[in-house]
């Protein structure tokens, strides 16, 4: 998706609304779309999403690709 339209996504869905976390999860974490839908609150540890112990995104690889999107990277 161009990073254009993805700004535009962003902003018209907050953070904290159901399209947001979706769109988040699938952007920045690699997930597949079948492994997204079995995501649970069981899968949340310490803010970050864990699969078979394994860590899929902590949120500074969060923050870095959110920085360097804004910087055009």
């Amino acid at each position: 998706m161009p990073a254009v339209d993805m700004a535009k996504f962003e902003a018209r869905w907050p953070r904290g609304t159901r399209e947001r976390v979706i769109f988040d999860i699938l952007a920045y974490t690699g997930l597949r779309i079948g492994d997204v839908a079995t995501l649970g609150r069981q899968h949340l540890k310490q803010r970050t999403i864990v699969i078979d112990g394994h860590p899929c995104v902590s949120n500074e690889q969060r923050s870095a690709v959110a920085s360097n999107r804004s910087k055009g990277v």
